[in-house]
């Protein structure tokens, strides 16, 4: 049996079985947001994406201030990116995000960086379309195509892994066609980059555990090369042991995290926390949502925080506000990396002939009372 399709692709069908029958015309105002979210059942944010993809696959288009109009069929035949009745065309950039949607983790996340983008991109004229790349890198590189085919002035992009062959990326820096990368590098490419210190992050986290004393210290993580974040994170880890001449103990590595693992993840985390020596008595979590995991898991098999084992996030996520311990976090300014990353791309926008620029935003360790001195 097969599965309902997802809400905002319903809404697409929906528009466009009505413009395919003639109900909506060439030109012909479509329903707003807010009307297709109570016909739908469904959030802003769900109406917000099925309208923004229409518009990026050339059936419709948008006027500021007016809303959403049927595109004519010799425009969409042009193909979604053609400059068609769209008077401010030209100060226009896209935002992809990888999927964020379905964790409440990375929604706050990447909306926090939006914010930080938009302010500056409206402050200077430009209109903001975002997009999601529903965790397929299909879809990434389609999105990616469509944002530098004509329809705006440049994108940016926060992509799904630091790993993916991206051809058509590297087209466009050829061409020199505005555009900016957020938070993790593509490993196969130089780009205009907007990051976090994320190595001097944990470095940080893990050099302030030793100093309580603490000398065994797990690492919990998504795999290590998913992303060069998490891959720079690693990294500050494992110089903040070499520095203290600690040695890195590779059992207490754990990058295989997901939620649906972490029971088995549980279990091996408390075998080296029950040990009779060299026992762990901190664990460093790569970002909140791990440590936020380990927060709730812990206590239920017996294991006070921090009392019995301190722990230390990274990203000093709003989901922190609802947590049942304090938790110590290293903060990243995501708002300000929105704000740098959108600058950045006005700049290349307005001269392409700018040469490549990387900005890494320092990072702070918030200490709070999931952490103390080793016992």
């Amino acid at each position: 049996m097969e599965s309902e399709s997802p809400k905002y692709s319903q809404i697409k069908q929906y528009i466009v079985q009505k413009i395919n029958q003639g109900d909506f015309r060439p030109h012909d105002q479509i329903p707003t947001e807010f009307m297709l979210s109570e016909k739908f059942g469904v959030s802003r944010i769900t109406s917000n994406r099925a309208i923004r993809e229409l518009e990026m696959e050339g059936y419709i288009y948008r006027t500021r201030g007016k809303g959403s109009f049927v595109a004519s069929p010799n425009d969409r035949l042009a193909g979604a990116g053609t400059e068609y009745s769209v008077p401010d065309a030209a100060r226009r950039v896209a935002v992809i995000f990888a999927d964020v949607q379905h964790h409440q983790y990375g929604y706050t996340t990447c909306m926090e960086i939006l914010l930080g983008a938009q302010r500056v991109l409206a402050e200077h004229g430009y209109d903001v379309s975002i997009f999601f790349s529903d965790e397929s890198e299909e879809q990434e590189q389609s999105l990616i195509t469509a944002a530098s085919s004509g329809q705006f002035s440049g994108f940016l992009l926060l992509p799904l892994s630091s790993n993916h062959e991206q051809e058509e990326l590297k087209r466009l820096n050829e061409r020199r066609f505005p555009f900016v990368v957020i938070d993790r590098t593509i490993r196969t490419l130089r780009t205009n980059l907007v990051t976090s210190d994320n190595f001097d992050g944990a470095y940080q986290a893990v050099s302030y555990l030793i100093e309580q004393g603490h000398r065994n210290i797990a690492f919990l993580s998504l795999k290590i090369d998913y992303a060069s974040s998490v891959h720079e994170r690693y990294r500050g880890y494992c110089e903040a042991l070499s520095d203290h001449r600690i040695p890195l103990r590779r059992e207490l590595v754990m990058e295989d995290y997901i939620p649906a693992n972490m029971a088995a993840i549980t279990e091996r985390l408390l075998e080296q926390i029950q040990s009779p020596t060299d026992k762990v008595t901190a664990v460093f979590a790569i970002n909140d949502e791990i440590a936020i995991d380990v927060m709730k898991a812990l206590p239920q098999r017996g294991v006070a925080i921090p009392e019995d084992v301190s722990l230390i996030g990274f990203d000093d996520s709003p989901m922190l506000d609802h947590v049942s311990i304090p938790l110590s976090s290293v903060k990243q300014f995501r708002k300000r990396l929105g704000e740098q990353a959108g600058e950045m791309l006005i700049r290349h926008i307005e001269d392409n002939e700018l040469p490549l620029e990387h900005v890494m935003l320092n990072t702070k360790l918030v200490v709070r009372k999931s952490t103390g001195k080793a016992k």
